[in-house]
């Protein structure tokens, strides 16, 4: 029956699967604390939303065309002198990112210059009706951001806060290095008056950089031509004027660039064209008068097949010498343009690619170096970087002209050596017919090239007068009145999410860290050891808590532990129990003291023994004085009858005091006396409850143990540490202790176990079976009283 019982205990020990209501017990003492982090989250977040700076977003969408499909792909006169047959969508919005294109937008729009109402919760940006206007004398680009902060007094003056100085308005005055003046607008007002004003203002870089930094620019869909840009400020009326006003400043640029490439192509071609006319007009002229002083009107053709080759060769060195006057006329410009500001004219077909290449890259180095001359100092490193590709791109050009040059004129010498060669089989042809094939061919190659020259020309014209864009706004933006900064709902989701997080990482971090005992399971994952009860914690501020009327919850659970006692020892009449723990402190005494009073209320003649020889406190526990004991026997100085001692106020109950603390304890209980002790002890007492030392500090236990029914091994809540659960598995596995069984002591809130036999729960706290509940004792107390006991409660709760 008793080995069937233990199993029982050992079986429900070890269930230390996962269940949903230890974990609760387990982290719901963290409860409050999880509560008020929430709460404390919540407020935090209402104070960030309240002081947070709101932003407000515009957006707008500008449409790109794209050249090269509008114009199906060919080269027209704008693209002489600019970088691009057709717009890449990424750097133009790179350059509508950029603080360039932002510059121009600063100053259109004053943006240099700020004003913020300082209002008591936070600082709000005035963008429309500003009250007053700030002039800055001098050049405002030569320092960096400064504020001012004013107090308007009345319609007359205001006041500097920093200096306390008071200035009239329109009146000049010093600060910050700068001469300053600030005067009121039409939207100035006796409500201005005692209100605090910043007035911010910076430089242009400064400024552009800031609000570049508020666009974003994305492209609508992968295959459009739209973008999408966005602004993101302090006012909603700002944000909707900056999109606008950037996407016009950007048109505006396009049209500035197309129409300087095309003033400058225009120029450089109507030069090169009153050349070649008036050399067109000479040849003419030479050709009339050869032919009145020649008279050379109709001369006969004297040999047809020699003419047709020679007409043969002639048309091959007409369309040789007309690509060496396109290459010695481009030749001509990269040498004369030795400062490398002007723009290679693109289109004049070479055949050759590299070439063509290189002058695209010229133009395109050109244009950028004069974007950067427009914003930067001449000895700017990344100028003086432009200006040395740019040299080396016109001596690259040259070299290749050069090298076409030779080459053509090579081929050009062939033709010529073999237009000798018909020549001179044409002795028959008269030399005025010759004279006269001569002419026609130079007359011929200049008007061809007079011809493409005017062509181009007059495209330039047409693009010098144009007022059309690559560009077009689609979308106007508008003001958006409802923030999009601090999104309210992400606010209060992301502090309520760390008001959780927060503390619960701290409860799994205090779990994971704790090395004493807090739950059963800490218990029954290292041993097999049967729990036999779980004991409260002892408010009551005195040992002995079970009496005869007593209804008090602990009263109760000492009450299991009896019956309890009951299935380890069977159906003894009469039964010794040997009670230890690890190390002091654990609650053995009061343990052993309360059981033995729990069996003396059932008529049980029980007797307590002060066995822990070398730090007793039964009779400290007890309120009882020190007398002759245990080790006043075992010397033999006195009888057994006269150390047995009746517990005031439990009938039944006796105690016998360690005595006299003796140096050799563990020698001490070797005698045969301590047999005798016990036969006495067995033979005159139902019950007999052994306070033993510790069993994890000295040996006292062990030898005490074969005087003993069963063992209750005490382990304290939150005292006990987890290693020492491995000294119990040994001694229960290796039965060093008859019946061992567990008693944990002093449980604050709940270890998420049962007590007694067979799991019947059995608990303490408000409710059911609880105080208040009527069934156990209530003892009143005063309001403050009762307070004061659940603080101090929760605080050990937490220890």
């Amino acid at each position: 029956m008793q080995d069937k019982d233990l199993n029982v205990f050992a079986e429900n020990a070890n269930q230390s699967s996962f269940k949903l209501k230890d974990f609760v017990f387990r982290y719901i003492k963290y409860l409050p604390l999880i509560i008020l982090s929430v709460i404390i989250a919540y407020i935090a977040a209402k104070v960030k939303i309240l002081y947070s700076q709101e932003k407000f977003q515009s957006s707008g969408k500008l449409f790109i065309k794209d050249e090269k499909q509008s114009y199906g792909g060919e080269k027209n006169v704008e693209d002489l002198f600019t970088e691009k047959g057709g717009n890449d969508l990424n750097t133009e919005m790179e350059l509508l990112k950029s603080r360039y294109l932002m510059k121009r937008v600063v100053k259109k729009m004053g943006l240099q210059h700020k004003l913020y109402n300082k209002g008591k919760v936070k600082t709000t940006l005035v963008y429309q009706n500003q009250p007053v206007k700030l002039n800055v004398y001098g050049n405002v680009d030569s320092v960096g951001s400064a504020q001012l902060n004013i107090k308007i007094l009345d319609d007359a003056f205001f006041q500097i806060a920093s200096d306390k100085r008071k200035i009239k308005f329109g009146e000049e005055f010093a600060y910050a290095e700068k001469t300053l003046k600030i005067d009121r607008t039409g939207y100035f007002s006796k409500a201005n008056y005692g209100i605090d004003f910043i007035i911010e203002f910076m430089n242009l870089e400064s400024a552009a950089g800031q609000y570049a930094g508020s666009i974003k620019v994305s492209q609508v869909g992968d295959f459009t031509r739209l973008l999408q840009l966005e602004a993101k400020t302090d006012n909603p009326n700002l944000s909707a004027d900056l999109v606008n006003t950037l996407i016009t400043e950007y048109i505006a640029n396009n049209l500035e660039e197309n129409k300087v490439v095309a003033k400058f192509t225009k120029e450089f071609i109507d030069d090169r064209v009153d050349s070649l006319e008036g050399e067109v007009e000479r040849i003419e002229t030479n050709l009339r008068r050869f032919r009145e002083q020649s008279n050379a009107i109709n001369l006969d053709n004297q040999s047809q097949v020699y003419l047709a080759n020679l007409n043969k060769i002639n048309e091959e060195l007409s369309k040789q010498r007309l690509f060496l006057g396109k290459a010695q006329l481009l030749l001509k410009f990269f040498k004369d343009d030795k400062d490398a500001t002007g723009y290679a004219p693109i289109g004049i077909n070479l055949g050759d690619n590299n070439l063509e290449n290189l002058m695209l890259d010229f133009n395109q180095k050109q244009l950028k170096r004069k974007n950067i001359e427009e914003v930067t100092e001449v000895g700017n490193p990344d100028f003086k970087e432009i200006v040395s590709d740019l040299k080396r791109l016109r001596s690259s050009v040259i070299q290749g002209l050069e090298r076409l040059i030779g080459a053509g004129e090579t081929e050009a010498g062939v033709l010529e050596k073999d237009r000798a060669e018909n020549i001179g089989k044409l002795d028959n042809i008269p030399y005025l017919q010759k004279e006269l094939l001569n002419y026609d061919r130079n007359r011929k190659i200049k008007e061809e090239l007079y011809l493409f020259l005017k062509k181009k020309g007059e495209e330039a014209g047409i693009t010098s007068v144009q007022t059309l864009s690559n560009s077009k706004q689609i979308d106007e933006a508008l003001p958006n009145y409802a923030p999009v900064e601090p999104v309210r709902k992400t606010t209060y989701t992301m502090f309520l999410f760390l008001g959780i997080l927060i503390p619960a990482f701290l409860a799994y971090i205090l779990e994971v860290f704790n090395d004493k005992i807090r739950y059963r399971d800490d218990i029954q994952k290292q041993t097999r050891t049967p729990i036999l009860a779980e004991v409260g914690h002892n408010d009551e501020g005195q040992t002995l808590v079970v009496k005869a009327k007593s209804r008090k919850v602990i009263a109760e659970q000492f009450r299991m532990i009896r019956t309890n006692i009951q299935y380890l020892v069977g159906n003894k009449e009469k039964f010794t129990i040997l009670v230890t723990s690890t190390f002091s402190g654990e609650g053995k005494s009061f343990i052993s003291t309360n059981v033995a009073a729990a069996i003396a209320l059932t008529g049980k003649k029980t007797v307590i023994l002060e066995f822990d020889l070398r730090k007793p406190k039964v009779l400290s526990g007890l309120n009882m004085t020190k007398s002759a004991g245990i080790t006043n026997y075992l010397v033999g100085k006195v009888k057994i009858e006269d150390v047995i001692r009746p517990v005031p106020g439990i009938d039944n109950m006796f105690v016998i005091a360690c005595g006299a603390i003796p140096p050799n304890p563990a020698e001490l209980l070797l005698e045969e006396s301590v047999d005798k002790l016990f036969k006495y002890l067995q033979e005159n007492f139902d019950a007999v409850i052994i306070d033993s030392a510790p069993v994890g500090l000295v040996t006292d236990s062990m030898t005490l143990s074969k005087y003993a029914d069963s063992t209750l091994y005490i382990v304290r809540h939150k005292y006990t540490l987890k290693k020492q659960i491995k000294l119990i598995d040994e001694l229960y596995t290796q039965q060093k202790l008859p019946k061992l069984s567990i008693v944990i002591n002093d449980v604050i809130g709940s270890t998420g176990g049962y007590y007694g036999y067979g799991g019947y729960g059995y608990g303490y706290g408000k409710g059911a079976y609880g105080y208040g509940s009527g069934y156990f004792e209530d003892k009143q107390k005063s309001f403050l009283k009762d307070a004061f006991q659940k603080i101090k409660r929760f605080f050990i709760f937490w220890k």
